[in-house]
């Protein structure tokens, strides 16, 4: 079978995609040097948005400082984590992990490779890199709200390249 994938690849039918190296993640350390300031964007970007307790119907919420979450005011019972609605939700990686696989993927025009990906993030978990590699992928192509937020957050390094950056995407 290898042979038959060599001959292929001399013969020009088939292309070895090349290795993709991460890129240099002192940007995402400087914007977000911690777990805590990728909580806080998250909470901020989560602030204004619409959320509807599914146990009683209640739409005021507030947010719980211990528990770090939002809690319906009506009944106190349902509690709302940072990432409901997002492409981050049900996540057990690092808040970290995720900005640096969207600032790689944002970043370049084709998909690195799944395993250059797991190696670069130091991820051990396949399945895990896997997931993580789909869900930031899905979410640049559907240009989520989320995904680019982030995105601009860790290229823009101050308010008047933000601001350019604006005028060059309408």
């Amino acid at each position: 079978m290898g042979e038959r994938k060599e001959a292929f690849r001399k013969l020009g039918l088939m292309k070895r995609q090349a290795e993709s190296s991460p890129p240099n993640f002192s940007r995402v350390y400087e914007v977000f040097p911690n777990q805590e300031s990728c909580k806080q964007f998250l909470y901020e970007f989560q602030k204004g948005r619409k959320i509807v307790c599914p146990l009683c119907g209640g739409e005021k919420h507030f947010w719980d400082k211990y528990n770090q979450c939002w809690k319906c005011a009506n009944c106190r019972k349902y509690n709302t984590s940072l990432t409901i609605n997002t492409f981050l939700h049900h996540t057990r990686q690092s808040l970290l992990i995720w900005f640096k696989a969207i600032l790689w993927i944002g970043l370049e025009e084709n998909a690195p490779l799944l395993l250059d990906f797991q190696k670069g993030l130091q991820l051990k978990r396949y399945q895990s890199t896997w997931d993580l590699y789909h869900k930031v992928l899905h979410a640049k192509k559907s240009k989520d709200p989320l995904f680019e937020a982030i995105l601009k957050q860790l290229i823009c390094k101050d308010e008047s390249s933000f601001k350019n950056m604006e005028s060059l995407s309408s």
